[in-house]
């Protein structure tokens, strides 16, 4: 959620959109088609590095757990 913040004001209800959209990408086994979408989301607004923060943190967390990720059930896409 703390990423969503990069993009989207805390009453914004449209963070909630956002966090569920990158969630079900990640649930259905892609999680670096979630990265993908998060950086490409903060290069489209032109987020500096402080404003980005989080979001970065997130793609981090989410490309070193993959292996995690994958140990819960959930599948890797094919192909990735």
């Amino acid at each position: 959620m703390a990423a969503s913040r990069c993009f989207h004001t805390a009453t914004d209800p449209a963070a909630e959109t956002w966090v569920g959209n990158k969630a079900a990408r990640i649930l259905a086994g892609d999680a670096s088609g979630a990265v993908g979408d998060i950086r490409a989301d903060a290069d489209h607004l032109g987020l500096s590095a402080d404003q980005r923060g989080a979001a970065d943190r997130a793609c981090r967390y989410l490309e070193n757990n993959t292996d995690y990720i994958q140990l819960l059930g959930i599948p890797r896409q094919k192909g990735t």
